[in-house]
């Protein structure tokens, strides 16, 4: 999952030029205030904003370089490998979270290989790649059952290959990433965190569905209250079941 908000970076860069520009124009004032003095006070005060000026220029490059990686490392094949199968037997294996293989909700979580094998029958090219470490392009996912990306309808997102409820909709927020984004899953113990270090120099927290073991996404420090966080998921790799239905099934 790509790792900035792309557009609301651009803008913000957009403003700290602004920013600068202000600065820079500040400097001249200054300098030319300076002038009525002694020339002594005039260089020095001519050197620190060319001084300041070549250290923004320095931090506004680093900064644009490191969105570039972000922004284009998924597409360029820079992506975490997920083995499904891997996974999927490593948390039956391990029992992960809660007690004989139950998660704090009572939900499975661990699946067979057979049981993954199959599950991923049923998913198309896209959704398979996403689930095995791909991303979607931006502001055009869906759904393994067709809901879109910015889909704001109540309900609760659940794993596209095991089924296991990931995130509620009550945690959705817009990022204007044109990636689904929530502040927290629908409990901890159903996602797992795993280091990404697919992107040279930019290490990244990638999201596991705990019983599939399939790529969801990955999760930043930049999210809304109360959690601060922003899980950054592919729709491609979850299904959306209205809330009606959720609690129906659970009955």
């Amino acid at each position: 999952m790509i790792g900035a908000r792309t557009s609301a970076s651009a803008r913000g860069l957009g403003q700290g030029q602004g920013l600068l520009r202000g600065a820079s124009s500040a400097s001249v004032a200054s300098v030319s205030v300076s002038a009525t003095g002694r020339g002594r006070g005039r260089s020095l005060v001519v050197l620190d904003a060319q001084r300041r000026h070549v250290v923004m220029r320095g931090i506004t490059a680093a900064t644009t370089t490191a969105l570039a990686l972000v922004a284009f490392g998924g597409y360029l094949g820079l992506r975490p490998k997920t083995n499904l199968v891997a996974n999927a037997a490593a948390a039956e294996q391990g029992n992960q979270g809660g007690i004989d293989g139950k998660s704090s909700l009572g939900y499975a979580l661990s699946m067979s290989e057979s049981e993954v094998k199959e599950a991923m029958k049923d998913l198309n090219d896209l959704q398979v790649s996403v689930t095995k470490g791909g991303t979607e392009r931006a502001f055009t996912g869906k759904t393994v059952n067709g809901f879109s990306h910015d889909n704001k309808e109540d309900g609760v997102y659940v794993g596209a290959v095991g089924g296991l409820p990931l995130f509620d909709s009550k945690a959705k927020f817009d990022s204007g990433t044109g990636w689904p984004s929530f502040f927290m899953p629908i409990a901890p113990d159903h996602v797992i965190e795993k280091r990404d270090n697919s992107i040279p120099f930019m290490p990244r927290v990638e999201i596991l569905d705990a019983k599939s073991g399939a790529h969801l996404g990955h999760v930043f420090n930049d999210g809304p209250k109360p959690t601060g966080k922003r899980y950054c998921m592919n729709a491609a790799a979850m299904k959306f079941v209205p809330r009606s239905e959720f609690e129906k099934s659970n009955e």
